[in-house]
């Protein structure tokens, strides 16, 4: 029996984040059950009885249906499986009362085929297979005679049904398993699909049906039995020897137990395996290395469908080690889900048209993609929208919120079904407006129903049934809601003494509309109003439109589309509201000075159409005429922005470039509220609706190509381009397409682009003079600066374009703060590609293997900095770390300047750094030009800082810098990032920014000047090339520097010696002098070293004990997890549950932790909390129960190797050691009595400790009497 966990009802966080990360901590095993999900154990994983392609992982505590494309963790299962929203599926998740999940193994009932006094003749099933399902009568008649299909009465969930029945048979010939066909269809009984589909009690879930072609050597698989049977009729000319499989779903273990099988077939060794040895199949081929060195490649092909679920299976596959071969049907549209069967009826249909036609030239295929543009359009013709403004009518009556609620409470929640489709009336965002019918939640407009289409699995075929469907049913639907809602509004206007005279009465006053002002930036308008003034709107608008008219005179230069602001400082700001007081816009923006259409244009479907109406007439009578034509033609690029398929906002394409995340723009525009769920949010530009994935796209493209707005509103104009192929690279050369004169413009630009890396911007410093009293030495003339080469394509030579590519039987690795790369970001990169190869290029030619020299002004003393750049530091400013055997950071720099682009894996810095770094990689010639700055103490810098970074190079421009690091008093580039508000503003605060002069490169013995400040330096940079060329900068240097050497040794300098020694290397193997200002520490290192054997982690421990250790420093932070990865038994922790006064775990899941550390502190904790949490159960009162706290972690050997992941602790319930808890398998896990001598060392202590405690607790005690005796009564000693 389940043992219960009374988590009785409380607050289960003290904050809205705190229930979310609880909620999701939820063991999903324990959720499902208390959801009354019968699982059924498949291997590691479970499927859920009913819906058995739908698989739930423990491991990962995540869930995946793979029919429907839907997935996610216990949160999402709950809005799945209870359908509620976000926040109900939280307050369930923390305040439900849950039995934990106990695994039951249950004997098997055996099989029984109860159909066979029901079969049919083979008639209706025939025709429905034929007709439904375009197989031919020959194709049937092979399944028939294999013995696997058959006719029958069935009843299906309380219903008796006419099915096929499709039989799966064990290897000695017995009948273990069966699913049935509907063959009629209705879709009142059968919402899902249409038809009636089970799968007969107690079937075996593992062997499907299957038949034989040959003597089979190679197995087939595909998802069902229908796309099995047109796999079959589709390519039976070249089936031979094989076995084809239906797996009824996506089923690793059905692979498993086929390969099993076919293994001792062909071995001529008998199977004994038990059942769950055989759905372990699989894996068990990979840990015998079964597919190793490219055998058996052949034996494995995976017919399934070509949609994500099918791709993702088998991806899935191929990441535990199978070798499997794809055979996917072909993709009719892009991006939409292709099935075997659907390209068998696609194909019949084909041959159909040609043979009703004399030549297939005269009847092409049908394209059912126009059908379905087509149906789309003729339903959303009347452009309704399908709004309801019931609320609206009551506003007007003056009614409180509590008749509201009760209107909507009377309501219900109505549903009506087309083909399987639910609609129902969804809540608006638009004030006034009581909801809208929606299509499962998406509006019944273009857009709306598209994107319903494209999270279905429909065929195009089915695409067109459906939208027929809809065509026809929808406006009877609508007449039903409208009647409903009409009844029920009649219904509180009775109940509230509202008579319809009355109603009739209000509803036939005129409409008006008022302004409630907060804010405006325009002298003008804040002049005249103050923030909460109510001003008729026909007033207000008469001012806003004179002074938006006089402001743009003004700036005719910048007739954009209004710009978005984040905040009130910009823009004029107000509501408005009806002549009752209700509020029907609570914030409205209006660029006074960029607007060129009046205040109605941005009201369309935002406010009731009455109050539309009026606003129009009044800016009608105003004759708002600021902008003429001509004007208009120079202005921005509209941008409409969406929540859930409803305009909420308009605003100019610039601000969508600068604030690309959408939800985050809507949040800032005042769209959104906390306390309900986020909506799915896109853009409209230019008629094309684009998601956020898209924008996305759109904007990468553009700064990778440097194509502006106005350049893409060029584009834009021309009849032959296509955003969406330009969003997805699909166009051979975007710009190919516009006319001539824009193509030559275009050409510019591109060329523009190419040349970045060859030419130094010429954009001038803006620094102000010197101090008067300055007294620099005098530099005499120099020769005019150096420029740098010019690597535009069309001088260098010939080369391949570098694009990306991943070979899949390739190695993987981990790399710390790096993550591997996806398959969309793969695609992304290669976007970069032809940026990172000139980036690649230049920095070859132009830095590597040199030394740099920075002259910089520093108070009135002229300083050099030396900067190395070796080839190994390119990589680092990249964020793109690319590995395949053999591999190097040099090797890799030649790579990307060379076009090699095919790795074995690639790996991302986290956090999108990666990609940041590559928008930037263009201005990377701005580090050598001296317009820049040079701050030579970050200390003020947190930012920078805390990633141990010391020295900076900041751009004139303020659009990148380029951080470094100094080891060993050898500096070199670290970091290249964009200069964003946040950094900008600490390097600001920082005093130590200081003027560069000059730039000069010295490599293999020659000295080139790069730039020179020629604000200051008048002499051409002689000078300063004199100094390096006489290494008089060596002696400038020991002064400035001024290194005191004291006896005494700095934590801070040892520990950069040790940095450098664990990092570069020993010196003296190197054959490398020793710095003079850390020639002592580096003795007292060698010390050490010696006495200890060259052990580093001796070394750093004596060190420690003589406080020569910064363990704040971010080198002994990293050596630290080197060692515990490496030298010990260590934990990684997963999470932890956070209750209100209940234990607190000090480990972050980012670290690692040694396991004896973890273990001492889960084992305090457990005991602290244990008799507590015993005794609140005791009690069985709620209100004094005490929880205990789950913990889960993975934990590894030495090295990094995984003993046993998913391990789970409750602190306060617990009786066993962690070790044990290891040991509850069918196997002794290796590590584990290592693990256990830990466990009772750690518990041998923790005895000593609490007998200790009582020890000393009962000598006080006694103490305490015997002063209590040697007391008199005068209170004295004796």
């Amino acid at each position: 029996m389940a043992e219960e966990h009374t988590q009785q009802p409380s607050p289960r966080g003290k904050s809205r984040r705190e229930r979310v990360e609880h909620a999701r901590s939820r063991d999903i095993l324990d959720v499902a059950n208390e959801l009354s999900m019968e699982l059924v154990q498949s291997g590691r994983d479970y499927r859920w009885k009913e819906h058995d392609s739908m698989v739930i992982s423990p491991e990962k505590n995540m869930w995946n249906w793979f029919s429907r494309h839907q997935g996610g963790d216990v949160i999402a299962l709950v809005q799945t499986m209870r359908e509620v929203n976000f926040n109900q599926a939280i307050d369930f998740l923390n305040d439900g009362t849950f039995k934990e999940f106990t695994h039951v193994e249950r004997v098997q009932d055996p099989f029984s085929y109860y159909l066979q006094p029901y079969e049919q003749p083979f008639e209706a099933a025939r025709n429905y297979l034929k007709e439904q399902r375009g197989l031919s009568d020959e194709t049937i008649d092979f399944f028939l005679e294999k013995g696997v299909l058959a006719q029958a009465n069935a009843k299906v969930n309380g219903s008796i049904e006419p099915v096929v029945v499709f039989k799966s048979f064990d290897f000695s010939g017995e009948i273990v398993g069966a699913t049935l066909q509907g063959i009629e269809e209705n879709w009142e009984k059968w919402p899902e699909r249409g038809y009636a589909k089970n799968i007969v009690r107690n079937s075996d879930g593992i062997t499907g049906m299957h038949v034989d072609i040959g003597q089979p050597n190679r197995l087939i698989f595909a998802e069902s039995a229908i796309d099995l049977m047109s796999y079959y009729e589709l390519n039976r000319e070249k089936l031979q020897d094989v076995r084809l499989i239906s797996m009824d779903g996506l089923k690793e273990s059905v692979v498993g137990r086929h390969l099993a099988q076919l293994q001792a077939d062909i071995s001529g060794r008998p199977l004994r395996w038990t059942h769950d040895q055989l759905a372990e199949g699989l894996q068990t081929a990979i840990d015998n290395n079964f597919f190793t060195d490219g055998k058996h490649a052949n034996w494995i092909t995976l017919a399934v469908d070509n949609d994500e679920g099918g791709r993702n299976f088998i991806s899935s596959l191929h990441e535990k080690g199978a070798v499997v071969i794809e055979d996917l049907p072909p993709e009719r549209i892009p991006g939409e889900k292709a099935d075997w069967n659907d390209t068998l009826k696609r194909l019949k249909a084909w041959v159909e048209e040609v043979k009703n036609s004399e030549t297939i030239s005269e009847r092409p295929m049908v394209d059912y993609r126009e059908q379905v543009n087509d149906l789309i359009l003729d339903i959303t013709k009347d452009d309704t929208g399908f709004y309801l403004w019931h609320d609206e009518e009551l506003k007007s009556l003056e009614v409180d919120d509590a008749v509201l609620e009760e209107f909507h409470h009377n309501l219900g929640e109505e549903q009506y079904q087309i083909a399987g489709a639910k609609l129902y009336v969804e809540e608006s965002i638009n004030d006034g407006a009581t909801g809208y019918l929606s299509l499962e939640g998406h509006a019944l407009d273009e857009n709306g129903i598209r994107d319903y289409l494209s999270n279905q699995e429909f065929s195009e075929v089915e695409q067109v049934e459906f939208l027929k469907k809809l065509q026809a049913e929808l406006p009877g639907i609508w007449d039903k809601v409208l009647a409903n809602y009409d009844k029920e509004l009649e219904t509180i206007i009775g109940k509230h003494g509202l008579s319809v005279n009355q109603k009739d009465a209000r509803m036939n006053q005129s409409p008006g509309l008022d302004i409630v002002f907060e804010t405006s930036n325009n002298p003008t308008i804040s002049e005249k109003y103050s923030s909460g003034d109510i001003v008729p709107y026909v007033s207000f608008v008469k001012d806003l439109y004179a002074a938006n008219n006089e402001d743009y005179k003004r700036k005719p230069e910048d007739g954009l589309y209004p710009r978005m602001h984040f905040d009130h400082s910009k823009g004029t700001w107000f509501a408005i509201r009806d002549e009752q007081g209700n509020t029907l816009v609570k914030e409205c923006i209006y660029d006074v000075g960029y607007e060129f259409a009046p205040l109605s244009e941005r009201l369309n479907r935002v406010i009731p159409e009455e109050y539309l109406e009026y606003a129009k007439q009044i800016d009608s009578d105003i004759s708002f005429s600021t902008v003429s034509v001509e004007s208009n033609q120079d202005s921005g690029i509209e941008v409409k922005l969406y929540n859930n398929q409803e305009q909420i906002d308009t605003l100019d394409f610039n601000d969508l470039f600068n604030h690309t995340d959408l939800e985050m723009m809507a949040n800032e525009l005042g769209h959104t509220d906390f306390n309900e769920i986020p909506g799915t949010y896109s853009v409209s530009i230019a008629g094309i609706q684009l998601s956020q994935e898209q924008v996305d796209g759109l904007i990468d493209r553009m700064i990778n190509e440097e194509v502006d707005s106005s350049q893409l509103k060029q584009l834009l104009s021309s009849d032959k381009f296509d955003l969406i192929s330009y969003i997805d690279h699909q166009d051979a050369d975007s710009l190919s397409s516009v006319d001539l004169e824009q193509k030559e413009k275009s050409l510019d630009n591109v060329q523009e682009t190419d040349s970045i890396f060859g030419q130094q911007k010429n954009a001038e410093g803006t620094i102000g003079d010197f101090p008067e009293n300055q007294e620099a030495a005098p530099l005499p003339e120099a020769n005019v600066s150096q420029p740098l080469n010019d690597l535009s394509p069309s001088q260098t030579q010939p080369q391949p374009l570098l694009h990306f590519s991943i070979n899949e039987d390739g190695q993987s690795i981990n790399k710390r703060h790096y993550h591997a790369i996806s398959s969309k970001d793969l695609v992304k990169l290669n976007r970069y590609a032809p940026t990172l190869q000139q980036a690649a290029n230049w920095y070859l030619n132009e830095l590597a293997d040199s030394k740099i020299y920075y002259f910089y002004q520093q108070n009135d003393s002229i300083q050099t900095l030396q900067v190395l750049f070796d080839k190994d530091k390119f990589q680092h400013l990249t964020g793109v770390f690319p590995y395949k055997e053999g591999q190097s950071a040099e090797q890799t720099l030649e790579d990307f300047a060379n076009g090699n682009g095919a790795f074995d894996t690639i790996l991302l810095a986290n956090k999108g750094a990666a990609f940041d770094k590559l928008k930037v990689l263009p201005e990377l010639p701005a580090i050598v030009e001296s317009d820049s700055f040079y701050f030579g103490d970050l200390s003020e810098v947190p930012k920078l800082h805390s990633l141990d970074l010391d020295k900076a190079i900041k751009s004139g421009d303020e659009d990148i810098i380029l951080a470094l690091r100094t080891v060993d008093n050898t500096t070199f580039p670290a970091s290249l990032m964009k200069l964003r508000t946040g950094l900008k503003n600490q390097l600001a605060q920082s005093a130590d920014e200081n003027i560069i002069l000059g730039v000069y490169r010295e490599r293999d013995g020659q000295i080139d000047q790069l730039s020179i400040n020629e604000e200051f330096i008048k002499d051409g940079g002689q000078e300063m090339l004199s100094i390096l060329e006489n290494k008089q900068y060596e002696e400038a240097l020991e002064q400035s520097q001024e290194i005191v050497q004291s006896d005494t040794i700095s934590a801070e300098l040892f520990t950069q010696v040790l940095d450098a020694a664990y990092n570069v290397g020993d010196p003296r193997q190197l054959g490398t002098e020793l710095p003079e200002e850390s020639k002592a520490a580096w003795e007292h290192y060698y010390e050490l070293s010696d006495g200890h054997d060259g052990n580093f982690t001796a070394v750093i421990a004596a060190a420690d004990q003589q406080e020569l250790v910064d363990k704040s420093s971010h080198f002994y932070q990293e050596w630290h997890q080197d060692r515990i990865y490496n030298e010990t038994y260590h934990v990684r922790l997963q999470w932890s549950e956070i209750w209100p006064d209940g234990p607190q775990i000090p480990f972050k899941e980012t670290e690692l932790v040694e396991y004896q550390t973890f273990a001492e502190e889960l084992y305090k904790q457990n005991r602290a909390l244990y008799d507590s949490h015993q005794e609140s159960l005791a009690t069985g009162n709620q209100a004094d129960y005490v929880p205990f706290t789950k913990v889960k972690f993975d934990v590894y050997a030495p090295g990094g190797i995984l003993i046993k992941d998913n391990i789970r602790y409750d602190i306060g319930d617990e009786t066993e050691p962690i070790s044990r808890l290891l040991g509850l398998g069918y196997r002794r896990l290796e590590g584990q009595p290592e693990l256990a001598a830990i466990d009772e060392k750690i518990l041998s202590q923790l005895e000593k400790q609490e007998v200790n405690q009582e020890i000393a607790t009962e000598a006080n005690e006694q103490n305490l009497k015997m002063s209590d005796i040697l007391l008199d009564e005068t209170n004295n000693p004796r």
